[in-house]
């Protein structure tokens, strides 16, 4: 894919190759595309949305959000820093370098947050505290669209 291409030629101009998130994210969106398609749903039509907004939970590097975000989509990269790949540096530095307007957000998704406004308490374990974001974020409760795209 051309895009990712691009975005390791920016990565490693800053940084190398060890340092970034090591799995091609951006390869999942062919088959997103096809299972949507069979679905006969529309991808970009379902990120644009009534909210107008994505959140990419586990952005890693920021890949998935920087490729929407050149769709005209507007992103929130959500994240915890300290178990991020390289600690979210390689977001920003991607973000610095695209000269970007995704927001990162640094979130503890397995402990009490507050996204949009609304503040969320976690009473799941770990192991199942992700599929449970997923579905708040999905309802649509936090303000981002209700099929969220997840990296």
């Amino acid at each position: 894919m051309t895009t990712e291409r691009n975005f390791w030629e920016i990565k490693l101009a800053h940084r190398p190759q060890s340092f970034w998130y090591p799995y091609p994210t951006l390869q999942n969106l062919g088959i997103l595309e096809q299972l949507l398609e069979r679905a006969t749903l529309d991808f970009l039509q379902l990120c644009r949305g009534p909210y107008q907004k994505i959140a990419d939970i586990g952005g890693a590097d920021g890949d998935l959000a920087s490729l929407l975000e050149k769709m005209d989509l507007p992103v929130d990269l959500i994240d915890n820093e300290p178990t991020n790949f390289n600690r979210l540096e390689g977001a920003r530095i991607l973000k610095e370098a695209l000269h970007s307007n995704v927001t990162i957000r640094t979130v503890d998704l397995d402990s009490q947050f507050t996204l949009s406004g609304e503040k969320i308490r976690r009473h799941l374990s770990p192991r199942n505290s992700l599929s449970s974001e997923k579905s708040f974020l999905r309802a649509g409760k936090a303000g981002y669209n209700r099929k969220v795209l997840l990296s």
